[in-house]
């Protein structure tokens, strides 16, 4: 059964002065018909997909390499939603941000990957396994499994990314250090 999988691709561009708009037919042309697409940045094309698959990887998958095939030398640097602040967590919540903190505070709720004073961001994909556990005690909330296949996609897609920047020696020692070897 076909579900429709909501998430946005930020491409950079191979180069910077290149004018965004000359891909939009490209990409219309790759089956991205299904996106919004911004040029607002130089250098930079975002595309908020709204796309029908039977998988939540086959919809990642398929856009990406739609928007590869599109533009040439393009470079996928994020995927998103996958880090969410406090009112990104009240709005999935449908609450306050008071009661959204109080719920951040719970002694099992995810640790925040970022923590700067009171701002903290946590994963997506955490959040929502959170959130299922806890549905009994969050009477309101109706959660969709296919968010949850999604975000953890999108998550693993920025992680791909990111790996492709990190120094193999830094990272082998790194492990080491932590006992991950």
């Amino acid at each position: 059964m076909m579900e429709t999988y909501e998430f946005v691709l930020k491409f950079k561009l191979s180069n910077v002065d290149t004018d965004p708009e000359q891909f939009l037919e490209a990409l219309y042309e790759q089956g991205c018909d299904d996106a919004l697409v911004g040029v607002g940045r130089k250098g930079v094309v975002a595309l908020d997909f709204a796309r029908e698959a039977e998988s939540a990887e086959q919809a990642v998958m398929s856009a990406v390499s739609a928007v590869l095939k599109a533009i040439p030398g393009a470079e996928l640097f994020e995927a998103g939603p996958d880090l969410i602040n406090l009112s990104d967590l009240a709005e999935l919540m449908g609450c306050s941000r008071q009661n959204a903190h109080k719920h951040a505070n719970a002694d099992d709720f995810p640790m925040p990957v970022v923590s700067k004073g009171r701002d903290q961001l946590w994963h997506y994909s955490d959040v929502l396994e959170w959130l299922n556990a806890n549905q009994a005690k969050l009477r309101k909330l109706k959660l969709d499994s296919d968010n949850l296949s999604l975000a953890k996609i999108l998550r693993t897609t920025n992680l791909v990314v990111e790996s492709n920047k990190i120094n193999p020696e830094v990272f082998n020692k790194a492990k080491q250090l932590l006992s991950y070897a």
